[in-house]
């Protein structure tokens, strides 16, 4: 396997997910799927709707990780993700 290209589990490769992600941020879950039928992608808005969820909840969970550090050490916390 190849674990930095596609995990195990995964239904697409990751610079597949991350194209798909890439549209869902920049025009949204229609026009990000009226784009994909285009190209040959073929995702309908629901599932760019889900991916950028998925990306939202990862994000959330970083987000919690690095405020839950900075409160076990007492430390006011300057936190920022940037995505991709």
């Amino acid at each position: 396997r190849l674990p930095a290209v596609v995990a195990p589990w995964a239904r697409r490769t990751a610079r597949y997910a991350e194209q798909l992600k890439a549209m869902g941020l920049a025009l949204g879950g229609a026009a990000a799927a009226r784009l994909s039928y285009q190209l040959g992608f073929g995702h309908s808005r629901n599932s760019m709707l889900y991916l950028l969820d998925c990306l939202y909840q990862f994000c959330k969970r970083k987000l919690q990780m690095i405020e839950s550090n900075c409160s076990i050490h007492h430390e006011p916390c300057q936190a920022s993700i940037t995505l991709r």
